[in-house]
């Protein structure tokens, strides 16, 4: 997980419009075997992280 995180490859962002509507889509891309307090952590930054 920390490789994809120093190269910056955990999270893709996409936004997709739909009418006056604006949806975020992430991707998360972490190791199968990780844990999973690592991979909600990262994802949790992600939210927090402003538009």
């Amino acid at each position: 997980m920390e490789s994809l995180r120093q190269r910056g490859r955990t999270v893709h962002r996409a936004y997709v419009g739909f009418g006056s509507r604006r949806v975020k889509l992430l991707l998360l891309a972490v190791p199968m075997h990780n844990q999973l307090e690592d991979t909600l952590a990262t994802l949790a930054e992600e939210f927090r992280r402003p538009e």
